[in-house]
């Protein structure tokens, strides 16, 4: 590198082009550089087909980059006394169980924080209902399996932070809405952040993102759908859940990023102790090869990364012989990726309002060489793995359709299929007939409504509505009474989700 940066013009001109080669329709960049902001602007639009501009104090949802917020709730309690990071869960929540004793009884908020409980993913429990209910989701935990054992790889959840919400909750006797705005939101000045969807629009903010997908993609995979045109989404509200809540802008997320790089100290006030803020940003769990998605694209445009390790709400990486903090959020209102060189006193924040693309990745990348006087071309390398990804999804989808067994049938009646089904860990599945077709819904939101169609013998697709969700499968099991009384939940790769009971 020759250590002179690329001028902004050059850079913004870049992620502008980027933009439109992904087929994005909007996006934002702040660049923040030893206490100045070099750079907070939009580009594109918030609404694909609407004329309405992307600018520095556009809303955006921050999705899981929510949990360093939450972590630095804890560290909060932490430099008060409150609490300490080895303090086991159950010194706060006696009641709370996983589905090992043993392990209920150890696991810590070290072990939340640093996702190394080793749960599955249990994303559609936290999503089927509106608004969420911690409570109720914590009834769940019993039921939630293991995909590796515990604190022995890292294995990312969301699950986790919504736990250690309910720890804050407790501890402080305040909601954690109330906490965050509080203790964080109000004393940074962060005037345009908001802890839920819900207080974004009691506020009457109209400078909001809206997030787009492509919604047509059968069954080829929403992760692979990367360069298919994209339609607008409704605006996802996960409520109160502490892995991916918060909405904040570029103007705001400054202040934050002023904050970390202060070492806790903003302008004059210790908001928090150099110790707890060397603890947020320092490895905690080691990042195997395989144990995080990333890894993949890294690999693909050969990015500069060594080691990858997981913090408090971060995640930290080497990037060119320096120290590099970041996480990025994924949801349905676009991506986004805040990060921060603490050895260079610079952050950086991008966001893109498309859901399932890599090219805030990419853009991340792509901007810290620029500011050391590299240019190097990620978007164009993510243009072309992406294509072959896809091309190669399109080729697995025929050879999986070619496995159909043709000419089978039903062995029951349509209206035998419908009923309640139940599970401790899923709650209920609701199959009905009507005019003639299988329709399901799980929880209280429309985001699972889907209809079924028949695959072979007795299983069935089931075709979410919203496009989105990517088709998976029932097996009914059909029962003396000429009735099915149990079913077996699969997702698009035939890997179990969970049995359910029929309800009498």
């Amino acid at each position: 590198m020759n250590n002179t940066p690329l001028s902004l013009p050059e850079i913004e001109g870049y992620i502008e082009k980027a933009l439109k080669d992904w087929g994005i329709p909007g996006g934002a960049l702040l660049l923040w550089k030893d206490g100045k902001v070099l750079s907070c602007r939009g580009f594109g639009v918030r609404e694909l087909g609407m004329p309405e501009p992307v600018d520095g104090n556009t809303i955006f949802n921050i999705a899981s980059s929510t949990k360093a917020f939450t972590a630095a709730c804890l560290g909060l309690l932490v430099d008060e006394g409150k609490l300490d990071w080895d303090d086991p869960v159950v010194k706060f929540l006696p009641g709370f169980k996983l589905y090992d004793p043993w392990i209920t009884r150890e696991v810590t908020l070290r072990d939340l924080l640093s996702h190394h409980l080793g749960l599955k993913r249990y994303n559609r429990v936290s999503l089927r209902n509106e608004p969420f209910n911690i409570d109720e989701f914590l009834l769940h935990f019993p039921y939630m399996e293991p995909s590796v054992a515990f604190r022995t790889r890292f294995s990312y959840g969301n699950e986790q932070y919504v736990l250690a919400s309910k720890v804050i909750e407790v501890v402080s006797g305040k909601p954690y809405d109330a906490f965050l705005q509080d203790r964080l939101f109000t004393p940074l000045g962060m005037i345009s952040t908001f802890p839920t969807l819900s207080h974004l629009q009691a506020a009457g903010e109209a400078n909001i993102s809206r997030g787009h997908c492509n919604l047509d993609g059968g069954f080829v995979p929403a992760g692979v759908r990367l360069l298919d045109p994209v339609q607008a989404l409704p605006l996802g509200d996960i409520g109160k859940n502490a892995a991916g809540c918060i909405w904040s802008n570029m103007q705001d997320l400054a202040l934050w990023l002023e904050l970390f790089l202060g070492k806790g100290t903003f302008r004059g006030k210790t908001l928090l102790s150099p110790q707890v803020m060397e603890e947020l940003c320092a490895p905690q769990v080691s990042i195997a090869p395989g144990d995080e998605d990333l890894t993949t694209i890294f690999d693909a445009v050969n990015v500069d990364v060594h080691m990858m390790a997981y913090a408090f709400g971060w995640y930290v990486m080497d990037y060119r012989g320096r120290k590099l903090v970041v996480h990025g959020g994924n949801y349905l209102n676009g991506n986004n990726v805040i990060g921060f060189l603490p050895g260079e006193n610079l952050g950086f924040v991008i966001f893109v309002n498309t859901y399932h693309v890599i090219a805030h990745i990419l853009l991340s990348f792509y901007l810290l060489d620029a500011c050391f006087g590299e240019e190097i071309d990620y978007s164009a390398r993510g243009l072309e793995a992406a294509r072959i990804w896809q091309a190669g999804a399109t080729q697995a989808v025929n050879g999986f359709l070619s496995t159909r067994t043709p000419g089978t049938h039903p062995s029951l009646s349509l209206e035998q299929y419908a009923g309640v089904y139940t599970s401790p860990l899923l709650g209920e599945l609701r199959i009905m007939l009507e005019a003639g077709e299988l329709l399901s819904s799980y929880g209280n939101t429309h985001h699972f409504d889907a209809c079924l169609q028949h695959w072979q013998d007795d299983t069935f697709v089931v075709h979410y509505k919203n496009n989105l969700t990517d088709p998976e499968f029932l097996v009914f099991e059909p029962g003396l009474k000429e009735k099915a009384t149990a079913l077996t939940w699969l997702d698009s790769s035939f890997s179990e989700i969970g049995r359910m009971e029929c309800l009498p």
